[in-house]
């Protein structure tokens, strides 16, 4: 079935990986057959790719337009996935989460990416999904606080932790990350006193307060209230890391 593209004037959009300009005029386009199409809204930059989220979009884009070297995306998409779901909870993420797997383990690469655009129209701010990341875990931590170290829930919620801060510092570690270099390091700094301090509340029962409150930290630097990203101090490393 023909494929037909209304383009605004000057409006971008690439077409079998060649990129494409519309003239001074609106046009309408017509594709006969198959061929790989992305609008120039549709289309990520590498420097753009700055979120958890947009690291998993990046590596389906890529494998549509380039199909030839799906396998290497595909590897890229898997880890970016993987990170992803292991700290999300939302049962309506998760189930988008899982949709897009399958689109994209059929070679259904087109489909993947637009139940991923539908996914972000509800979670548009890379912000908020973070802050909903953080919500969560934070939420499991104080709801398992008490519980016996060998409580299922407590262990649950304490590896989710540590998931979602290792995750954190890999985005850290990219070269597309835009966070200044002191925020970064910062980040990198609590990751690794999360993961050596969640250790010492299971082998010697430590207080879980401490992870606890730097996540409300982290949460009030995400909160919705605070527009201007620039405008948040670095977080606090505790005093093992100062």
């Amino acid at each position: 079935m023909p494929l037909k593209l209304s383009l605004k004037p000057g409006e971008k959009f690439v077409i079998n990986g060649a990129v494409v300009a519309n003239g001074d005029k609106r046009t309408t386009l017509v594709v006969q057959n198959q061929a790989a199409i992305l609008r120039e809204k549709e289309i990520l930059q590498i420097e753009e790719v700055t979120t958890p989220t947009r690291r998993i979009y990046f590596p389906i884009m890529m494998m549509y337009l380039d199909a030839e070297n799906h396998e290497t995306y595909y590897d890229e998409f898997a880890l970016r996935m993987t990170e992803f779901t292991q700290v999300v909870t939302n049962p309506e993420v998760l189930a988008t989460c899982v949709m897009i797997s399958k689109e994209v383990m059929r070679g259904e690469y087109y489909r993947a990416l637009k139940a991923y655009q539908q996914t972000q129209k509800k979670f548009a701010n890379p912000r908020d999904t973070e802050y909903r990341l953080f919500a969560q875990v934070t939420s499991a931590l104080i709801n398992s606080k008490g519980l016996p170290r060998t409580d299922q829930r407590l262990i649950s919620a304490v590896t989710r932790n540590r998931e979602l801060w290792s995750a954190l510092a890999v985005d850290c570690a990219h070269e597309g990350n835009q966070l200044t270099k002191e925020l970064r390091a910062s980040i990198v700094s609590l990751s690794l006193w999360v993961s050596r301090y969640t250790s010492t509340v299971m082998r010697d029962k430590a207080d879980m307060g401490p992870l606890i409150d730097i996540n409300r930290t982290i949460m009030e630097g995400l909160a919705p209230r605070n527009e201007t990203a620039g405008s948040v101090a670095p977080p606090v490393v505790p005093g093992a890391l100062a």
